[in-house]
C-alpha cells in the first residue's frame, strides 16, 4: 500500500520564489514540543515570521547517527531561517521543524536558487523524511529466540 508521507512543491512567480511543505502529522509530531520561536527569515505569503519547534536533544542525536551512516551528504536542522543549502553535500532541512508543518506551509525563498539545485534538496529531503518515518513512526517489531544446548 502507498501512502504519501511529505508533499512538495517549488514555484516561481512574479520573479520570487516559494516552497511549499506538508508532512504527514506524525512526521511533525516527531518534533512537536512546547517550546517555539518565531522565524525573522521564514516568512508566509502574508509576510509574518513562521513558528518552528525547538529541536530537542534526542532528536539531535538521532540526526547525527543518520549523518554518520549516510554516504551522499549530511542533513542540518538546527540552522532554521538560512539557505536551503550549507554547501553541495549539506541540505538544510529545518523547515521540517515548522509548526502545523502537517497542514501545509508555503515559505518565500529569498536565495536565488536553480532547478537542479531544487531537485537535489527535495531527493534529501526525501531521503530523510522516509528514514524518520520507517523508524520512528511505521508499525515494527523485533523478535528474537536465544536457544542454549547443553
Amino acid at each position: 500500500m502507498k501512502k504519501t508521507i511529505c508533499d512538495i512543491k517549488f514555484k516561481r512567480e512574479n520573479g520570487d520564489q516559494f516552497l511549499s511543505v506538508r508532512v504527514d502529522p506524525a512526521i511533525e509530531n516527531l518534533f512537536k514540543n512546547e517550546e517555539t520561536e518565531t522565524s525573522e527569515v521564514y516568512l508566509d505569503s502574508e509576510g509574518e515570521g513562521l513558528e518552528f519547534y525547538k529541536l530537542s536533544p534526542k532528536l539531535e542525536e538521532y540526526i547525527n547517527k543518520y549523518n554518520h551512516n549516510n554516504g551522499e551528504g549530511s542533513v542540518n536542522l538546527t540552522r532554521y531561517g538560512t539557505n536551503l543549502f550549507i554547501d553541495q553535500y549539506n541540505h538544510n532541512l529545518s523547515l521540517l521543524r515548522t509548526v502545523d508543518i502537517s497542514s501545509g506551509i508555503e515559505v518565500k525563498v529569498n536565495d536565488l536558487i536553480v532547478d537542479n539545485d531544487v531537485q537535489r534538496w527535495i531527493q534529501g529531503l526525501a531521503k530523510f523524511v522516509k528514514f524518520m518515518y520507517s523508524n520512528f513512526v511505521e508499525k515494527s517489531e523485533v523478535k528474537a529466540t536465544i536457544n542454549l544446548e547443553f
